[in-house]
């Protein structure tokens, strides 16, 4: 949970501290949306290649890897005295996002029993809304009282206490799922289908966590503080949402159906979000609630999937095709969304293409399933054939 929290914890901290950043550099909300892409997509790029470091080193290394990178990018960030320095800094904090999933699927995989790996994958999913909702709560306080760069600067602590622990209590991965010499197996089709599916999903969630907080008080005349503590309750729910969903997805017959609900719920929340300057305050926070319960509660789901049916040895790079799908959507979204603003003066254009792809999600999920008839959600029989 504590990785997989530091491992993001830049990407919505760009969005919760945007006011503070542009004031210091005097940027675009494009150039916010910049620093989001530049974090996701190193993060996208290289977890194919990161996922197939930990098949070989196991989950551990790679475990002590996240936690070393993150604290030093958390670092670099808050000391960049440029945007352009910044932006190589949040490329350089991606490979710790590039190395969370692939990390701890393999450690869920190799020392977690069929049956309770639904509870377990969930609670280590909501590591990263619970990042996002400790951030929505601390980072603009820090930020009143410090400074913005201190205020991220010091999250570096978590990343140093976490690496110190994982050397100390994780175990080393048996030899049976560490791959010598390159796996040979294939990664299921089922698998590209996931990632897919995560990819437009991770559109939607990018901009609506980069976005939310300056949305709401351009908008809607929210405190910095008070768009902070909205942040802090997307995240807060979304932590929830993943430590249920997952169960969930273990008894469902098929992993399609429960993402298929995700879907709808994201559209839902979107178009709350859209029209709470009309309908008021209270579809925000409603709608806030809902985005944090839907769509990035999916990764659970797909996490769960890979560490269930696909062989160890491939369970790394399985979990970096996921991994790429859904930092590309977040390293597209983010600046998409901020140029319609910029361009239009609005947010309406955002909203309505985030509608539409989430929509396009949902049909994505339909044709999966009539496609697979193989691909169904675990049971502690099935979970050991791959």
């Amino acid at each position: 949970m504590a990785a997989m929290g530091i491992a993001i914890f830049a990407n919505p901290s760009y969005g919760i501290l945007a006011t503070f950043i542009i004031d210091d550099h005097g940027l675009t909300r494009a150039q916010i949306g910049l620093l989001a892409t530049a974090f996701s997509l190193v993060g996208a790029l290289t977890s194919p290649f990161v996922g197939r470091a930990a098949d070989r080193v196991g989950g551990k290394r790679a475990l002590l890897f996240l936690f070393l990178i993150s604290g030093i990018g958390l670092i670099l960030i808050s000391a960049a005295p440029t945007f352009a320095l910044m932006l190589l800094a949040a490329m350089f904090a991606g490979l710790a996002q590039a190395s969370a999933n692939p990390s701890t699927n393999k450690l869920i995989g190799v020392n977690v029993v069929p049956g309770r790996r639904g509870m377990v994958t969930g609670i280590k999913q909501s590591g990263v809304q619970l990042g996002v909702f400790i951030g929505g709560m601390a980072l603009p306080f820090l930020a009143l009282q410090y400074g913005w760069r201190w205020s991220l600067g010091s999250f570096a602590l978590v990343s140093l206490v976490g690496l110190i622990a994982a050397w100390r209590f994780i175990p080393n991965d048996p030899l049976s799922a560490v791959v010598e010499k390159g796996p040979k197996q294939n990664v299921p089709r089922d698998v590209y289908w996931l990632g897919a599916f995560g990819f437009l999903m991770g559109i939607t969630v990018g901009a609506v966590f980069v976005y939310l907080p300056l949305y709401s008080t351009e908008v809607l005349g929210l405190s910095v503080t008070a768009a902070g503590v909205l942040a802090a309750m997307l995240g807060l729910f979304g932590a929830i949402a993943r430590v249920v969903w997952a169960p969930i997805a273990e008894r469902a017959s098929h992993y399609a159906y429960p993402l298929l609900v995700i879907a709808v719920l994201s559209l839902i929340s979107l178009v709350m979000l859209w029209i709470a300057p009309w309908a008021g305050v209270v579809f925000l926070v409603a709608g806030a609630i809902l985005a944090g319960v839907s769509a990035p509660a999916w990764s659970s789901v797909g996490m769960l999937a890979v560490i269930s049916l696909v062989p160890q040895t491939v369970a790394g790079r399985s979990s970096g095709v996921l991994v790429l799908g859904f930092a590309l959507g977040i390293a597209i979204g983010p600046p998409l969304f901020g140029l319609s603003v910029d361009v239009t003066g609005s947010y309406n254009l955002g909203f309505a293409v985030m509608c539409a792809i989430t929509v396009l999600g949902a049909v994505v999920v339909v044709l999966w399933r009539r496609s697979s008839a193989s691909f169904p959600a675990s049971t502690p029989t099935r979970s050991q054939s791959g």
